[in-house]
C-alpha cells in the first residue's frame, strides 16, 4: 500500500514538473537563439529565435524579453503577455503580408514595448479585434503604405494606451472603432498618405473615445484626426497640448444622424488647408486656448454643426478665411 502511494506521489510530482517545464513567467529571444529551445523554456542561456516560439512556453501574464538586436518575426498573441525590447536593443518585425502582431482572444491584456514594426507589403502593423487592454510604448510602426494599410487597428470595446511612439509613412496610422477607448500621449504621427488617426462609431450601441495629450500630427495627411460617427453611434474626443501641421484637415468632426463631440485645448494648427472642420447637426467642437494661424481656412463650420470658441483662442492670419460659416461664442468660467 505504501509503495502504491509513493508511486502515485512520484507520478503526480513528475506531471507537475513537466507542466512547469512548459510554462514559465519569463522567456527570452535572441538572434543567436533557436526555436528548438522551447524544450528549455527559452531561458537566458538557451533563448528562442522568434516571438511565436517563445510565446508557446510563456505563462499567461508573463514576459518575452529581447536579448539582442535583430528581427523576430510576426506573432499571433492568444494570451496575456508582455513583449519587451530594452532600451538600446532593436527588435524588428518585418511584415510581408497580413499583420505583424495579431490579437484576437477575448480578455487578454497585452503590452508591447520597444518594438519596430515595418510594412513590406503587409496590411497591418498591430491588429487587435478582441481582448481587454493593449499598451504600446516606445514603438515605431512604419511603411504600411499600400491602400488600406494600417499601422494600428483596434476594434471592439478594448482599452488602448499609446505612449512615446512613432507612426511614420503609413496609409492610415491609427484606427479605433466599435467602442474602443484610446489614450495617446507623447507620440508623433507623420507622413500618413490618407488619415493619421481615425476615431469612428458606426453603431448606435457603441461610444468610441479618444484622449490625446502632447500628440503631433504633421506632413501630408489628408485628415490628421477624423472623428466621425454614423448610424446613431457616438464619438467623444479630447485633445490637449497637441500640434497639427501641414495636413489637408487638422481635425475633421462629422456627425449627421449621430453624435460627435470634440474638445481641443492648448493646441496649435498651422500650415493645414483647414485647421478644424465640423460637419453635420450632431457634430460639436469646443475650442479653448488654441492657436489657429497660417492655414488656408482656420475654422470651417458646415451643415448645422456647432463650433464653440472661447475668447482665448487665436484665429487669425489664415490666408483664405479665419472662419468659414459661423462660430458660437463661449464664455470663460
Amino acid at each position: 500500500m505504501l509503495r502504491s502511494l509513493l508511486s502515485v506521489s512520484a507520478l503526480a510530482f513528475g506531471l507537475f514538473a513537466m507542466s512547469q517545464a512548459h510554462a514559465v513567467q519569463r522567456t527570452f529571444v535572441s538572434t543567436s537563439g533557436s526555436d528548438a529551445n522551447t524544450a528549455s523554456n527559452c531561458s537566458t542561456t538557451a533563448p528562442c529565435r522568434g516571438f511565436a516560439a517563445a510565446l508557446t512556453v510563456t505563462d499567461t501574464g508573463g514576459e518575452i524579453i529581447v536579448l539582442s538586436s535583430g528581427g523576430y518575426g510576426s506573432v499571433s498573441i492568444d494570451k496575456s503577455v508582455s513583449i519587451v525590447a530594452p532600451e538600446g536593443i532593436y527588435a524588428g518585425i518585418s511584415v510581408l503580408s497580413g499583420a505583424g502582431i495579431t490579437i484576437a482572444t477575448a480578455g487578454v491584456e497585452v503590452v508591447l514595448k520597444g518594438l519596430s514594426i515595418n510594412g513590406l507589403g503587409g496590411d497591418y502593423g498591430i491588429n487587435m479585434t478582441n481582448g481587454s487592454t493593449l499598451l504600446v510604448e516606445n514603438c515605431t510602426v512604419s511603411n504600411f503604405s499600400t491602400a488600406g494599410g494600417l499601422a494600428l487597428r483596434v476594434s471592439n470595446q478594448i482599452s488602448v494606451q499609446v505612449k512615446k511612439s512613432v507612426f511614420r509613412k503609413n496609409y492610415r496610422a491609427i484606427r479605433i472603432w466599435g467602442g474602443a477607448n484610446m489614450f495617446i500621449a507623447d507620440t508623433l504621427v507623420t507622413e500618413s498618405s490618407y488619415t493619421a488617426i481615425e476615431a469612428l462609431a458606426d453603431s448606435g450601441s457603441v461610444t468610441t473615445r479618444l484622449q490625446a495629450d502632447r500628440l503631433a500630427i504633421h506632413r501630408g495627411s489628408a485628415v490628421a484626426l477624423n472623428a466621425t460617427s454614423t448610424s446613431g453611434g457616438t464619438v467623444i474626443a479630447s485633445i490637449k497640448d497637441s500640434a497639427f501641421h501641414g495636413n489637408s484637415y487638422g481635425i475633421y468632426a462629422d456627425a449627421s444622424a449621430s453624435t460627435t463631440r470634440v474638445s481641443v485645448a492648448q493646441s496649435d494648427f498651422s500650415g493645414n488647408v483647414t485647421g478644424i472642420y465640423a460637419f453635420g447637426s450632431g457634430a460639436v467642437v469646443v475650442l479653448s486656448r488654441n492657436t489657429i494661424t497660417r492655414n488656408s481656412y482656420g475654422l470651417e463650420q458646415a451643415a448645422s454643426s456647432v463650433i464653440k470658441s472661447a475668447s482665448d483662442n487665436v484665429v487669425e492670419e489664415n490666408t483664405t478665411a479665419d472662419i468659414s460659416g459661423s462660430t458660437t461664442a463661449m464664455t470663460l468660467k
